[in-house]
Protein backbone atom coordinates (compact mmCIF):
# COMPACT_ATOMS: atom_id res chain seq x y z
CA UNK A 1 0.00 0.00 0.00
CA UNK A 2 2.67 2.61 1.25
CA UNK A 3 4.86 1.38 -2.66
CA UNK A 4 1.65 2.55 -4.74
CA UNK A 5 1.19 5.72 -2.48
CA UNK A 6 4.94 6.58 -3.13
CA UNK A 7 4.26 6.05 -7.18
CA UNK A 8 1.52 7.82 -6.67
CA UNK A 9 2.64 10.80 -5.23
CA UNK A 10 5.42 10.81 -7.46
CA UNK A 11 3.38 10.49 -10.44
CA UNK A 12 0.98 13.50 -9.42
CA UNK A 13 4.73 15.53 -8.61
CA UNK A 14 6.01 14.97 -12.31
CA UNK A 15 2.77 15.84 -13.71
CA UNK A 16 2.46 19.05 -11.46
CA UNK A 17 6.58 19.42 -12.76
CA UNK A 18 5.67 18.90 -16.26
CA UNK A 19 2.31 21.44 -16.50
CA UNK A 20 4.12 23.97 -14.78
CA UNK A 21 7.25 23.77 -17.28
CA UNK A 22 4.85 23.22 -19.99
CA UNK A 23 3.08 26.79 -18.97
CA UNK A 24 6.73 28.46 -18.48
CA UNK A 25 7.50 27.65 -21.85
CA UNK A 26 4.03 28.93 -23.57
CA UNK A 27 4.72 32.27 -21.64
CA UNK A 28 8.09 32.81 -22.20
CA UNK A 29 7.41 31.61 -26.37
CA UNK A 30 4.19 34.28 -25.82
CA UNK A 31 6.63 36.77 -24.73
CA UNK A 32 9.05 36.88 -27.40
CA UNK A 33 6.34 36.66 -30.70
CA UNK A 34 4.51 39.45 -28.91
CA UNK A 35 7.97 41.29 -28.90
CA UNK A 36 8.73 40.50 -32.77
CA UNK A 37 5.05 41.62 -33.29
CA UNK A 38 5.69 44.65 -31.97
CA UNK A 39 8.74 45.50 -33.35
CA UNK A 40 7.39 44.18 -36.87
CA UNK A 41 4.49 46.67 -36.26
CA UNK A 42 7.21 49.29 -36.11
CA UNK A 43 9.16 48.44 -38.93
CA UNK A 44 6.00 48.71 -40.98
CA UNK A 45 5.27 52.15 -39.62
CA UNK A 46 8.74 53.91 -39.94
CA UNK A 47 8.73 52.27 -43.58
CA UNK A 48 5.34 53.37 -44.28
CA UNK A 49 6.64 57.13 -42.89
CA UNK A 50 9.90 57.15 -44.35
CA UNK A 51 8.00 56.60 -48.26
CA UNK A 52 5.38 59.09 -47.58
CA UNK A 53 8.30 61.55 -46.44
CA UNK A 54 9.97 60.71 -49.72
CA UNK A 55 6.96 61.54 -51.39
CA UNK A 56 6.28 64.69 -49.69
CA UNK A 57 9.88 65.88 -50.44
CA UNK A 58 10.03 64.92 -53.74
CA UNK A 59 7.09 67.32 -54.12
CA UNK A 60 8.49 69.60 -52.18
CA UNK A 61 11.67 69.38 -54.52
CA UNK A 62 9.80 69.67 -57.96
CA UNK A 63 8.51 73.02 -56.19
CA UNK A 64 11.67 74.41 -55.38
CA UNK A 65 13.17 73.32 -58.91
CA UNK A 66 9.99 74.70 -60.91
CA UNK A 67 9.88 78.07 -58.69
CA UNK A 68 13.21 78.88 -57.36
CA UNK A 69 14.98 76.87 -60.63
CA UNK A 70 17.46 75.79 -57.11
CA UNK A 71 18.90 72.56 -58.25
CA UNK A 72 21.29 70.20 -55.57
CA UNK A 73 23.23 66.99 -55.29
CA UNK A 74 20.95 65.60 -52.51
CA UNK A 75 17.72 66.55 -54.60
CA UNK A 76 18.94 64.40 -57.34
CA UNK A 77 19.53 61.66 -54.94
CA UNK A 78 16.54 61.44 -53.19
CA UNK A 79 14.57 61.54 -56.83
CA UNK A 80 16.90 58.62 -57.57
CA UNK A 81 15.85 56.56 -54.62
CA UNK A 82 12.46 55.63 -55.15
CA UNK A 83 13.16 52.07 -57.07
CA UNK A 84 16.31 51.18 -55.03
CA UNK A 85 16.24 48.81 -52.00
CA UNK A 86 18.13 50.46 -49.53
CA UNK A 87 18.20 50.35 -45.51
CA UNK A 88 16.06 52.09 -43.07
CA UNK A 89 18.55 54.07 -41.32
CA UNK A 90 20.25 55.32 -44.77
CA UNK A 91 17.26 55.87 -46.43
CA UNK A 92 15.76 58.15 -43.21
CA UNK A 93 19.37 60.15 -43.13
CA UNK A 94 19.22 60.98 -46.49
CA UNK A 95 15.21 61.98 -46.32
CA UNK A 96 16.40 64.10 -43.80
CA UNK A 97 19.20 66.08 -45.81
CA UNK A 98 17.21 66.76 -48.38
CA UNK A 99 14.31 68.04 -45.24
CA UNK A 100 16.85 70.04 -43.84
CA UNK A 101 17.82 71.53 -47.20
CA UNK A 102 14.44 72.36 -48.27
CA UNK A 103 14.08 74.04 -44.88
CA UNK A 104 16.99 76.17 -45.79
CA UNK A 105 16.04 77.46 -48.94
CA UNK A 106 12.11 78.35 -47.33
CA UNK A 107 14.18 80.15 -44.65
CA UNK A 108 16.16 81.94 -47.49
CA UNK A 109 13.71 82.07 -50.49
CA UNK A 110 10.74 84.25 -48.38
CA UNK A 111 8.67 84.01 -51.23
CA UNK A 112 8.59 80.24 -51.87
CA UNK A 113 6.40 80.46 -48.56
CA UNK A 114 3.39 82.35 -50.82
CA UNK A 115 2.60 79.40 -52.14
CA UNK A 116 0.27 77.13 -50.10
CA UNK A 117 0.83 74.09 -51.18
CA UNK A 118 4.39 74.17 -50.22
CA UNK A 119 3.92 75.28 -46.99
CA UNK A 120 1.22 72.34 -46.33
CA UNK A 121 4.28 70.21 -47.64
CA UNK A 122 6.47 71.46 -45.21
CA UNK A 123 3.95 70.95 -42.37
CA UNK A 124 3.41 67.40 -43.41
CA UNK A 125 7.07 66.50 -43.27
CA UNK A 126 7.43 68.12 -40.00
CA UNK A 127 4.30 66.18 -38.97
CA UNK A 128 6.23 63.04 -40.18
CA UNK A 129 9.12 63.39 -38.26
CA UNK A 130 7.02 63.23 -35.42
CA UNK A 131 5.72 60.00 -36.34
CA UNK A 132 9.21 58.61 -37.24
CA UNK A 133 10.49 59.49 -33.49
CA UNK A 134 7.78 57.82 -31.76
CA UNK A 135 8.12 54.62 -34.56
CA UNK A 136 12.24 54.72 -33.25
CA UNK A 137 11.39 55.27 -30.27
CA UNK A 138 8.49 52.16 -30.06
CA UNK A 139 10.81 49.81 -32.09
CA UNK A 140 13.91 50.58 -30.05
CA UNK A 141 12.13 49.90 -26.48
CA UNK A 142 10.65 46.52 -28.05
CA UNK A 143 14.30 45.24 -29.42
CA UNK A 144 15.60 46.24 -26.78
CA UNK A 145 13.56 44.25 -24.21
CA UNK A 146 13.94 41.29 -27.22
CA UNK A 147 17.63 41.34 -26.92
CA UNK A 148 17.43 40.91 -22.86
CA UNK A 149 15.13 38.56 -23.09
CA UNK A 150 16.59 36.29 -25.74
CA UNK A 151 20.18 36.69 -23.33
CA UNK A 152 18.11 35.18 -20.16
CA UNK A 153 17.20 31.43 -19.44
CA UNK A 154 15.45 29.39 -21.71
CA UNK A 155 15.99 31.71 -25.08
CA UNK A 156 19.92 30.98 -23.95
CA UNK A 157 19.02 27.55 -25.14
CA UNK A 158 17.67 28.20 -28.39
CA UNK A 159 20.79 30.70 -29.38
CA UNK A 160 20.61 30.16 -32.99
CA UNK A 161 16.31 30.69 -32.94
CA UNK A 162 16.46 34.32 -31.57
CA UNK A 163 18.90 36.48 -33.55
CA UNK A 164 19.96 39.59 -31.80
CA UNK A 165 17.97 42.97 -33.06
CA UNK A 166 19.77 46.15 -33.91
CA UNK A 167 18.58 48.89 -32.88
CA UNK A 168 17.50 52.13 -34.87
CA UNK A 169 20.37 54.52 -34.71
CA UNK A 170 20.31 57.96 -36.28
CA UNK A 171 23.22 59.48 -38.87
CA UNK A 172 24.56 56.36 -39.70
CA UNK A 173 24.86 56.82 -44.45
CA UNK A 174 27.19 53.72 -44.60
CA UNK A 175 24.89 51.54 -46.97
CA UNK A 176 25.94 48.25 -46.61
CA UNK A 177 24.71 48.62 -42.78
CA UNK A 178 23.00 45.83 -40.91
CA UNK A 179 21.54 47.74 -38.36
CA UNK A 180 17.65 48.21 -39.65
CA UNK A 181 15.43 47.14 -42.13
CA UNK A 182 15.38 47.44 -45.84
CA UNK A 183 12.63 49.40 -47.87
Amino acid sequence: MQKGLIILITISMLTFISAIITILVFNFKNKIKSLQYKMTVSETSINENLKNKLDLIIRSINIIERELKIESKKFEAVKKIRNEKINSIVFDNLLSEAADEIFDIKDDYKEIEKIKSFKGLISDIKDLDTLLIGGKKFYNKYAAEYNNLSKSFPYKLFKNKYQYKQLYIDNVMNEKLEIGFDI
